[in-house]
């Protein structure tokens, strides 16, 4: 691990943040207050989906059971489209980085199910199981291999993924690039909201971990390393 000043002081940043949203959970000051907030857009977002066939359609198919896996091919697609949009003297750097966060992001998950699954044995039930009425995409739809509920909703591990991809993606796409990687955030965060399976702060603290993660993995050396590798020409890929 190479600790410099600047990853001193995201990390250090990120923790706070981690810290204060914890804070506002656990504080009974502050805990009615943020419960309301997940009750209330759980309620509005799902109900959104209440008179729209098209609508409900979209939602469903985004939540289907096999959408993880497309969402992982499609997140691999860009980073190639990412790979082939810088110049071609780069891109042996920007394909070890997709490389080594991809691997990286695999010990993210094992660390992650550790703490959270096998030493914490966090269960949070998502708004599916806990508000009703509740609008359920699968009975709506009639269709059984919808995700519409966790009973283990904390952490978000689908926004994790994204979260955490969304950034390495970001550090070496060029501008269209980094666009797309944001908006495919937006776009496959919703669907969990809206069929409650997720709770909206399973969401934000998930963001904020994720964003931990990546800066851990950007000081190790082997980030550092692969900083390093010298080519013809060479201009910024940030």
């Amino acid at each position: 691990m190479i600790i410099t000043e600047n990853t001193v002081y995201r990390l250090t940043a990120t923790t706070s943040i981690m810290m204060v949203c914890c804070l506002l959970w656990f504080l009974p000051l502050t805990h009615d207050i943020c419960q309301s907030i997940d009750t209330q857009s759980a309620i509005w977002l799902n109900n959104s989906v209440d008179s729209s066939r098209p609508w409900q359609l979209l939602w469903g198919y985004l939540n289907h059971e096999n959408e993880s896996w497309l969402n992982v091919i499609f997140m691999m697609g860009i980073n190639v489209a990412g790979i082939y949009a810088i110049p071609k003297n780069q891109r042996p750097k920007a394909a070890a980085l997709v490389l080594y966060f991809w691997l990286f992001f695999q010990v993210v998950l094992l660390v992650t199910h550790l703490i959270f699954t096998d030493w914490l044995h966090i269960e949070r039930g998502s708004p599916s199981l806990v508000i009703t009425p509740w609008i359920m995409l699968n009975e709506v739809l009639s269709m059984d291999n919808i995700k519409v509920y966790s009973e283990r909703s904390f952490p978000a591990g689908h926004i994790l993924v994204l979260v955490f991809w969304a950034q390495f993606t970001m550090l070496y796409g060029v501008k269209w690039i980094r666009r797309l990687a944001i908006a495919t955030v937006l776009v496959l965060t919703l669907p969990r909201l809206i069929s409650g399976a997720h709770w909206l702060s399973d969401i934000i603290f998930t963001a904020v971990y994720g964003t931990l993660w990546f800066y851990l993995a950007q000081a190790t050396f082997i980030f550092k390393k692969i900083m390093t590798i010298k080519v013809k020409n060479e201009k910024s890929i940030h």
